[in-house]
């Protein structure tokens, strides 16, 4: 699975700032989400029956 994000940004002024957040938090939040589903995922195939 590959998950990809993007933003418009409006305000020319904030674009920095946020482009600085998101490069430092959203790869971590994409990779622990991504393993919660798969986590998620797995228990759910093994309640499956047959």
């Amino acid at each position: 699975m590959t998950w990809t994000y993007s933003f418009q940004l409006t305000a020319a002024l904030l674009r920095p700032l946020v482009s600085a957040l998101v490069g430092r938090t959203m790869p971590a939040l994409m990779r622990e989400t991504l393993a919660a589903m798969k986590s998620g995922a797995e228990a759910a195939a093994m309640d499956q029956p047959g």
